[in-house]
């Protein structure tokens, strides 16, 4: 498991293709990429690194067997850094089944109380699933949950420390609050802290230089990704990494 007593913790997350697209149906091409940039989150001093599928659709067999396949290569090809993953179809069970058979230390799922509008149309809460799936004991894994992922819209809003008191009892380990801005992130960082002081709180995007010491004050830990990228845009920057571990921490 994701340990979550030492804070602040700092996660990256590497999105794979689509395994349905061309560049998708190429497993050794993408887990060499996924080991090189594993390793530059390592060396950068992050403490793990989200695998994140970027595939259409329910979770299906195929995507099941390559990410299980993925994250456990990577697990025993990148030392010093737990693994994560995050399937675009947000389905629980395959994301436990995923971590049971590739030993991944955590999930983030994005849609875990209420339920959500997306691109795709209405997505349900996956989080009544976890106690059942935890009581199977398909994995010792930390749970991420999202509370009102900004990638859609709540179809209808509770409040939001109703919301995390809901994720926490559902079985949360730790929440994940993301605005559609910078500030509207640091309030609802507030607020779940202001409801919820027991919570371990990360903000899940939009994290940078600028902000990064700050929210490593509000936050229990950050989640940043694409302001780390390096000039190609696909791989990651290890100098960048470092500085941003260094700010979050208040260095």
């Amino acid at each position: 498991m994701l340990a979550l007593s030492k804070t602040p913790i700092c996660l990256g997350a590497i999105h794979v293709p689509s395994f349905t697209s061309e560049q998708g149906g190429d497993l050794a091409k993408i887990e060499r990429y996924v080991i090189h940039n594993a390793r530059v989150f390592a060396e950068g001093g992050f403490d793990g690194v989200f695998i994140q599928d970027q595939t259409p659709g329910p979770a299906s067999w195929h995507t099941v067997a390559k990410m299980a396949a993925l994250v456990r290569h990577t697990r025993s090809a990148v030392s010093g850094i737990e693994l994560g993953l995050v399937l675009e179809s947000d389905d629980p069970q395959a994301a436990f089944a995923i971590a049971d058979a590739s030993g991944a230390s955590f999930i983030r799922l994005k849609v875990f109380v209420g339920a959500m509008v997306k691109a795709a149309g209405v997505v349900q809460a996956v989080g009544p699933q976890i106690e059942a799936l935890r009581r199977a004991a398909l994995a010792d894994v930390t749970v991420l949950a999202d509370i009102y992922d900004r990638t859609g819209r709540p179809l209808a809003a509770m409040p939001l420390g109703q919301a995390c008191r809901q994720a926490l009892v559902m079985g949360a380990d730790g929440l994940i609050l993301t605005g559609s801005s910078e500030e509207e992130s640091f309030q609802m960082l507030a607020e779940a802290r202001s409801t919820q002081p027991q919570a371990r709180l990360f903000v899940g995007g939009g994290v940078t230089e600028q902000n990064a010491g700050r929210f490593g004050q509000e936050a229990d830990g950050v989640i940043a990704s694409s302001s780390l990228k390096a000039a190609d845009g696909t791989h990651w920057d290890v100098e960048k990494i470092r500085r941003l571990r260094s700010l979050v921490d208040g260095k």
